[in-house]
């Protein structure tokens, strides 16, 4: 019996080591709904199974790697076994209930042996004595002698060598495998048989030494621990420092920092998102306060703009134009009083210009008659040197008429008239007559045109030719009356102007007072110091009575004080209604005291029905809920539990007929995918016609479902982009479209010139990126894939376009455990293409939203006009279901154009079974 006992043993060991040759035990694996967990090994899988295959699916991935998905959303826990190359590994699965997709990184590569070793090491399987069938009799356990230590032994004693020598092989199993404890248990067992082995009692010394340098391993992999969660709070004691002194992206960073080095910390992933909703909300105030200062900007910039063009006008004199412009300005700024005041000033000043021009119309004609009288003097003189008297006195005589009083030409006239009297005395008697009239003709004609002049407001040639008129008859007082008329009147206009000056220095004046006032007053409205802004309007309206800008504010503000009492009033009533409330509560709590004992036993009677139910006593449940229901009719438990009774007999009798329809809904389901294969082939083929008879075929087996619907969308865009090879889409073809190599073609100053808001050798403002954008490796990682993934041939799967730009999914592909979208833009348009915020979101059919931040991005391009680039965009690999969808959106720089695509869940695990 002993023997025996001994030999169960050393099976049990020597079987529990053959397998457990750089063996895992118990490492936890985490899981989570939505999302694929990837697993590398080393070697060739040749098994695996799971305890809870209801909830979980496995599934190879290639030759060394495994995937595992979870069917629901239940803690539940969960061991996989799995073999390969030699060994045996028994994993735990840790499901995951607040998975983030942008955080937690669910691929788990093992495929290094060294790896492979030191997780052995953490993860040590533990062997357990367990009632297993025990072998035939006689019968003796495979030995898997290549691979164990053959060790001669020195025997002392009568003791049998087959009671220790399998416990021997075992723990010489154990001891090459490196599992020092149970090598260590099993050389134990051989000493207590055979005292006197030396190999035992020498690997024994040995396995001491070597469980004390592993100890040391260990402590000094605690002091790592130590230094580790060091860094970590000094790293997190500077991130709430500058979170506290309000630098938040100094903090996100730090934060982000503190989750590297501790990445199952939650707290510094609940900053982060604090952090991004704080910086969202202060990028949205900063946007609004943009935008409404912008707005006030545009206005203000208009005005001035308007302003500066009618003092441009007003300083050229352009008095209508000035006007005009002025005018503009008042229909932005109602209430203007600068732009009212230029127009009054306009008004003056065209006044003042009017009579200024008068002024210099009289003083031009006075000049025009000098001009003439030197010119008439001259010719007089001529003639006069030239002995010609009756022609120069003439002459002179018309000088007089230009310039009565002029004393040279009445010299002349007398030298010619003694003259001529000396010579011909005798015709100057005779002609005597004949002068008076001539005299008294010229008298009447000088009156008759200095009244012309007179009435034509002509003052200053009025003046000349009254006075020679007075010189011809001085004797007549009509001439000499009129000057002095015209002198008081010419007095009278020179005191206008001057009192008309002075009027326009008290408006200017005025005005100010009225704009400082104005001023005032609204600056005092705008801190609601009302007393101090009805001041200012009251003094506006002394300035101005009745300006209708200052009586608006005087009533506004009125209305605003009477506001602000009926709000006081009404909080006042509120506080009286609350307290009413409260009573009312105080009374209903009373009520439902009362009410909550027959609660209490309208339970324990749905108790006793639920009991009996559970029996298969129908007729007494029903009773039980029948009286629940006679107590309270109000409650609905009983109608329902009642409801749920009849429909529980009705389904027995239905269940009989449902098993008859299964039959055919299972014939109809092998016939509807039957024909979405055959159309997925068509439209793979671009045979759109018959894919789409076939897509329509299948509708008719599964009204109403989704993949089929999708996938006749896809076909017309697919013919449209059939159509866009052969046909102009903007000012390009697809043929003339050229491939841009570069994300961003233009130097920094271009940029700069062109949108001198924009950081083009940054992520767009606000967009959303995953933890792991920001690990060094992995960028390197995910950026080598995406060349490999680029230098594969792209296949339009579908496609969005707006406005002349469009967005093609190309390709899905899938390594580790990310996913990486190769997307195509074209740009068909004469304008240039600023890719923005982009982002893919997970839609289940039970109305979760789920999204995927880029893990890695090729880049944000600026596309040209008449060019097209490719691009990689890598998430974190997701497990959906094909009922699901994902949604991509892309949107410009400029928010002008906003491109979407729809990823069926069919569509993308279709893509992924090709990779």
């Amino acid at each position: 019996m002993q023997r025996l006992k001994l030999f169960l043993v050393g099976y049990l060991l020597f079987y529990g080591f053959t397998t457990n040759a750089q063996e895992i035990g118990g490492m936890p694996v985490n899981v989570a709904m939505h999302a694929q967990t990837f697993i590398l090994f080393p070697s060739t899988i040749t098994d695996f199974d799971i305890s809870d295959k209801e909830n979980f699916t496995c599934r190879p991935r290639r030759d060394n790697g495994l995937i595992i998905i979870p069917k629901n959303a239940e803690a539940v826990q969960a061991m996989i076994v799995i073999t390969e190359g030699n060994r045996t590994h028994r994993l735990s699965i840790n499901y995951l209930n607040n998975y983030d997709p942008n955080k937690h990184n669910l691929f788990y590569d093992l495929s290094n042996v060294k790896t492979l070793k030191e997780l052995s090491k953490t993860y040590q399987q533990q062997v357990f004595i367990a009632p297993d069938p025990m072998p035939d009799k006689g019968s003796k356990p495979e030995v898997e002698t290549g691979k164990s230590t053959q060790v001669t032994t020195l025997q002392h004693g009568s003791t049998d060598e087959n009671e220790w020598k399998p416990l021997l092989e075992a723990a010489d199993k154990a001891y090459s495998d490196k599992r020092y404890e149970a090598a260590s248990r099993g050389y134990k067992e051989v000493l207590k048989i055979n005292a006197d082995n030396i190999h035992a009692t020498n690997r024994l010394s040995v396995i001491e030494k070597i469980l004390e340098i592993l100890t040391d391993g260990e402590s000094q992999k605690n002091n790592q621990v130590i230094q580790v969660k060091k860094q970590y709070d000094e790293v997190l004691e500077n991130a709430n420092e500058a979170f506290e002194a309000g630098k938040l992206g100094e903090a996100r960073l730090l934060y982000t920092q503190a989750l590297n080095v501790l990445p199952t910390e939650k707290y510094p992933n609940a900053r982060i998102n604090l952090i991004d909703r704080k910086l969202e909300e202060q990028r949205l105030r900063e946007e609004t306060e943009r935008k409404k200062l912008d707005e006030e900007r545009k206005l203000t910039e208009q005005y001035n703009a308007i302003i500066a063009k009618g003092e441009t006008a007003l300083k050229a004199e352009q008095y209508e134009q000035a006007e005009k412009w002025f005018k503009e300005a008042i229909a932005l700024r109602p209430a203007d009083f600068y732009a009212k005041g230029r127009i009054a000033d306009i008004g003056n000043l065209k006044e003042a210009k009017a009579s200024a021009a008068n002024d210099k119309a009289i003083l031009d004609k006075a000049k025009a008659a000098q001009l003439k009288y030197k010119t008439q003097v001259t010719k007089a003189d001529k003639l006069f040197e030239q002995k010609k008297y009756t022609e120069a006195r003439q002459q002179y005589i018309e000088v007089l008429a230009m310039k009565p009083a002029d004393s040279y030409a009445q010299n002349r006239i007398d030298d010619i008239d003694n003259i001529v009297a000396a010579t011909q005395k005798t015709e100057k008697e005779k002609d005597a007559a004949a002068l008076a009239k001539k005299l008294q003709d010229s008298y009447n004609s000088a009156i008759a045109r200095a009244d012309a002049a007179y009435s034509s407001k002509q003052f200053a040639e009025a003046i000349t030719i009254y006075t020679y008129a007075k010189e011809i008859k001085p004797d007549e007082t009509y001439a000499k009356n009129k000057i002095g008329e015209i002198e008081n009147l010419l007095n009278g206009i020179a005191k206008q102007a001057e009192s008309d000056k002075k009027k326009l220095a008290e408006d200017e004046a005025k005005s100010k007072a009225y704009r400082e006032a104005i001023s005032v007053a609204d600056k005092a409205t705008t801190q609601q110091q009302w007393d101090e802004a009805k001041q200012s309007y009251l003094l506006a309206l002394k300035v101005k009575p009745k300006d209708p800008y200052a009586v608006q504010k005087l009533n506004w503000i009125k209305d605003e004080e009477e506001r602000l009492i009926t709000q006081k009033k009404q909080a006042i009533k509120a506080e009286k209604d609350q307290e009413l409330k409260n009573r009312i509560e105080q009374a209903e709590k009373l009520a439902a005291a009362e009410k909550l004992k027959q609660e209490q036993e309208y339970k324990d009677i749905i108790v006793k029905g639920d009991l009996a139910l559970k029996q298969g006593k129908y007729d007494e449940a029903r009773k039980h809920y029948t009286a629940a229901q006679n107590l309270l009719p109000g409650l609905t438990l009983s109608q329902e539990k009642i409801g749920s009774l009849n429909e529980l007999e009705a389904w027995i009798k239905q269940e009989a007929v449902k098993e008859q329809m299964r039959e055919k809904v299972e014939a109809d389901r092998r016939a509807y995918q039957a024909l979405i294969n055959e159309a997925d082939n068509f439209f793979s083929q671009e045979e759109y016609d018959k894919s789409k008879k076939s897509y329509q075929e299948a509708l008719k087996l599964q009204q109403g479902a989704q993949y089929p619907l999708f996938r006749l969308e896809e076909i017309k865009k697919a013919k449209l982009n059939l159509e866009l090879r052969l046909t102009k889409k903007g000012p390009f073809t697809r043929e003339m479209l050229k491939k841009q190599q570069v994300n961003v073609p233009l130097t920094q100053a271009q940029l700069y010139k062109a949108y001198p808001n924009f950081a083009f050798n940054n992520p767009p403002f606000n967009q959303r990126l995953a933890a792991d954008y920001f690990i060094v490796s992995d960028t390197v990682a995910n950026y080598k894939f995406s060349k490999e993934v680029l230098e594969k041939e792209a296949n339009i799967i579908t496609s969005d376009s707006v406005k002349g730009v469009a967005v093609h999914l190309s390709g899905i592909y899938f390594n580790g455990g990310n996913a990486y979208l190769r997307l195509t833009l074209e740009n068909f348009s004469d304008k240039e293409f600023l890719t923005g915020i982009t982002q893919l979101t997970l839609k289940t059919s039970k109305g979760s939203q789920i999204p995927f931040h880029p893990l890695y991005i090729t880049g944000f391009p600026y596309l040209l006009p008449g060019r097209y680039i490719e691009m990689v965009l890598a998430i974190r690999a997701a497990s959906v279901e094909d009922s699901d969808n994902f949604e991509f959106q892309m949107i410009d720089r400029l928010n002008i154009i906003g491109l979407k695509l729809n990823i069926p869940g069919k569509l993308y695990n279709s893509e992924f079974s090709h990779n």
